[in-house]
C-alpha cells in the first residue's frame, strides 16, 4: 500500500490535548508562527556517547531562526542531509512554521561553538500530505536549503535494503538531555540500538502501526525528547525518523517509535529530485 493510501485514523482521547501538552512526543511540535521561540527540546539519546559531525557529516540541527545565536544554536529537532540542498526531518518539526522561521545548522558537533559549521537558510518545505499528527503516521518532511552544500549525504532506505528485521543493529543520533533529570547538553550524542519486533511496540503503544512505523531501542539506550526528526541509521541508510515515545523516557527498555522510512522512500526521493 502506498503512503498516500493510508487511512487517517481518529486521534486517541489522550492525544486530543495537543502534542506539546502531551509530553509524549520527543520534541514539541513546531508552533504556529509567533514572536517567541518554541520551547527547547527536553531530552536526547539516553545511554549514548559523544559523537562528531566529522563522522556523521550529514547530521544536522533544525533550528528556530530567532534563537539561532543562542547556546543551542536554536536547535529543536534533528535531521539529515539527504541531497546537497535537502534535509529530511519529522513533519511535526516543520508543521506550523514558515521556511523563513527555520535554519539548518550543518557541521556543528557542539551547538554552543558558533565558530564551527555553517548556518543555512531554509527556502522551502514539504510536509507529507497525509500528516495530521505523529500518532497517525506520515511524520515526514523535507526542507529545501538556500545553498547546495558540499557535504556527504545519507541514502534513503528502501524495502530492498532489508532494514527492519528484529534485532538488526542501528545507530541513533541527537542533541539534548541524556536523562529525564539531567541538564541539557550541547554536544551531539550517538547510541547503539536494535530494531524491535512489531509485537513489542504494538503492546507498548496504542498508536503503533507497523505498516508505517518501526520501533528501536535496547536495554540501555533509546531516543527521547529533542531527538525528534533525527535518524535511525541501519546498514548505512536512513531507516527511521524519530517520531514519538513515552515520557518520562525511563524505563529505558521501552523503545521509541520512528517513521518506517522505506514506506515513504518514493515520496521522499521525489522531493530530493526537485
Amino acid at each position: 500500500m502506498r503512503a498516500s493510501e493510508f487511512p487517517v485514523r481518529r486521534i486517541r482521547r489522550w492525544a486530543l490535548s495537543g502534542i506539546a501538552a502531551l509530553g509524549l512526543v520527543f520534541a514539541v511540535a513546531a508552533p504556529a508562527p509567533a514572536a517567541s521561540p518554541p520551547p527547547p527540546p527536553k531530552p536526547s539519546v539516553i545511554g549514548g556517547s559523544d559523537a562528531s559531525t566529522d563522522n556523521y557529516p550529514w547530521m544536522v540541527a533544525v533550528s528556530y531562526t530567532p534563537s539561532v545565536n543562542d547556546q543551542y544554536s536554536g536547535m529543536f529537532c534533528g535531521g539529515v542531509l539527504a541531497a546537497p540542498n535537502k534535509v529530511v526531518t519529522a513533519a511535526h518539526c516543520a508543521k506550523g512554521l514558515k521556511p523563513s522561521e527555520l535554519k539548518v545548522v550543518v557541521g556543528r558537533t557542539d551547538l554552543s561553538d558558533h565558530a564551527s559549521g555553517k548556518v543555512v537558510d531554509v527556502t522551502g518545505e514539504w510536509i507529507h500530505p497525509d500528516y495530521y499528527d505523529p500518532f497517525n503516521g506520515s511524520d515526514v518532511a523535507v526542507l529545501t536549503l538556500g545553498d547546495r552544500l558540499d557535504a556527504p549525504t545519507l541514502p534513503i532506505g528502501t524495502d530492498a535494503d532489508d532494514l527492519y528485521r528484529p534485532g538488526t543493529p542501528g545507530t541513533i543520533l541527537g542533541w539534548g538531555l541524556t536523562d529525564d533529570s539531567a541538564p541539557r547538553p550541547t554536544h551531539l550524542k550517538q547510541g547503539s540500538v536494535q530494531v524491535t519486533d512489531d509485537h513489542t511496540c504494538d503492546v507498548e503503544y496504542p498508536d503503533f502501526y507497523p505498516e508505517q512505523m518501526v520501533c528501536a531501542g535496547s536495554g540501555t539506550t533509546r531516543q527521547c525528547k529533542g531527538d525528534s526528526g533525527g535518524p535511525l541509521v541501519v546498514k548505512g541508510r536512513l531507516a527511521g525518523i524519530v517520531s514519538f515515545g513515552r515520557h518520562p523516557c525511563t524505563p529505558v527498555e521501552v523503545p521509541g517509535v520512528l517513521v518506517r522510512v522505506s514506506v515513504y522512500a518514493n515520496d521522499i526521493n521525489k522531493q530530493l529530485d526537485n
